[in-house]
């Protein structure tokens, strides 16, 4: 009750301080004063944000897990404090997690394992990972912490009348959906169950793939709080060698991992929905393995159509492409303009090619390099506003899903492969593996 009340208390007055300020204060500001104090205040609410969420823990560290993945939605200032969330998430202690596994199992871990070690090797939001020794084989053993799923739903019921009041008095966006994609995407990452399950199919799918896996599932632990793995011996993503020149040529493991997401998205139509660098192990032998699935993403079939649509035109500079496979799609309303979204696209696009074509390094990128004004100006050209038509837009209901994965990977790419760009490593395998195997069949029937 009282961390239920400390939650809504900040956020009240969270949302008093920014109600007053875009209602009142910042209209009496001028252009170049509003555009630095609206900056300022943004970077503070990111900041208090990310140490309460740290404080309180469970659900709000993923709120703010997701809330540092929704570039589309908030300012870089509101999300860059809260990406530490993605990896500075404190440990419980082993008797807490105790109480967790026998309240489950009926047994103390000890008692099933061979060795079981107390003193985790990763902690989340939701849950963490122990080592152990099961029937001689080394296991990793992730458990959910006592009480979480009943505290994320007490919590999902206040975040959602926050996002009602964002949205009332702040700036409109459409936070019930918003609501119902972070009310998926964090419940399907407290079963267990639904994870072993995620696990099974991903492993089948791929099968038949000599570098790309996911770790076995080890016994009939039949359990929405337990699961058990084989232990991945290997180290980070993120710790892999780097390109350090763009002499060298392209990172083998990026190539790895853009075929791996190529496959997922475009063949399985069922992807990894988290691929931060904790979440992915590269062996001795480069052999790329994803761990925990709890959040994954689905893709239909008129979806995967309209994004391989979108993909090759964005490839091939067409811009009356992508508008039309972003139809198809059924992302634009009917009341939305059309002509205006053509224009976006094709300064957009133009836009990506000058970056991509300039900048050196793509992980520290300064801000001097993309030439802001000339956004700003064009938006100021439109005769539709851009607030307008990004909220005459419909997201598909994977959308959430699909915008993480992106920025995720686009984030991997920068960290090994600062010299090139995401698109230097997803034309070649889109063009060979996915348009091939889509517009000619015959050739995918002979592998």
């Amino acid at each position: 009750m009282i961390r239920t009340l400390s939650a809504y208390i900040f956020f009240v007055k969270l949302g008093i301080k920014l109600f007053i300020y875009f209602k009142w204060t910042r209209a009496k500001l001028s252009q170049q004063e509003e555009s630095e104090r609206t900056s300022q205040i943004w970077s503070l609410v990111g900041q208090r944000c990310y140490t309460k969420f740290l404080k309180l823990g469970g659900i709000y560290i993923k709120l703010g897990q997701f809330l540092a993945n929704a570039a589309h939605l908030f300012p870089d200032e509101f999300i860059s404090p809260l990406t530490g969330l993605q990896d500075q998430v404190p440990p419980k202690e082993y008797p807490v997690i105790s109480k967790r596994f026998r309240s489950e199992m009926n047994m103390e871990p000890e008692e099933i394992f061979d060795t079981f070690e107390k003193i985790p090797i990763a902690s989340a939001s939701t849950a963490q990972v122990h080592r152990a020794v099961y029937k001689s084989k080394q296991v990793a053993v992730k458990i959910l912490y006592p009480g979480i799923e009943s505290s994320v739903r007490k919590d999902m019921k206040i975040i959602f009348h926050v996002l009602k009041l964002i949205h009332k008095f702040i700036f409109p966006f459409p936070y019930a959906d918003i609501h119902r994609q972070m009310d998926q995407l964090f419940l399907q990452e407290m079963d267990m169950n639904l994870e072993r399950a995620n696990l099974k199919k991903m492993a089948w799918f791929l099968k038949d793939e000599p570098k790309i896996f996911v770790p076995r599932v080890i016994g009939n632990f039949e359990s929405r709080g337990i699961l058990v793995t084989e232990f991945i011996e290997g180290k980070k993503f993120s710790q892999v060698q780097p390109v350090t020149s763009k002499r060298e040529g392209l990172s083998i493991h990026i190539e790895l991992l853009i075929r791996a997401y190529m496959l997922m998205v475009f063949r399985f139509r069922f992807f990894h929905a988290d691929p931060h660098p904790g979440n992915m192990i590269v062996t001795e032998q480069n052999h790329l393995y994803f761990l925990d699935f709890g959040a994954v993403g689905w893709v239909n079939e008129n979806e995967e159509k309209s994004l391989i649509r979108i993909f090759k035109a964005a490839m091939d500079h067409d811009s009356k492409g992508i508008l039309d496979g972003l139809e198809s799609m059924g992302v634009l309303t009917e009341s939305i303009d059309k002509e205006e979204i053509l224009r976006l696209i094709e300064y957009s696009l133009d836009r990506v090619k000058n970056i991509v074509g300039t900048i050196e390094n793509f992980r520290n990128i300064n801000i001097s390099e993309l030439d802001i004004e000339s956004d700003i100006q064009f938006i100021k050209s439109m005769r539709t506003g851009l607030k307008d038509l990004v909220r005459a837009l419909q997201p598909p209901d994977n959308y959430i899903a699909l915008q993480r994965t992106v920025d995720l990977l686009i984030g991997n790419v920068a960290l090994i492969d600062p010299y090139h760009s995401v698109f230097d490593y997803a034309e070649k395998p889109f063009r060979s593996l996915i348009l091939k195997e889509r517009f000619f069949p015959w050739i995918w029937s002979l592998f």
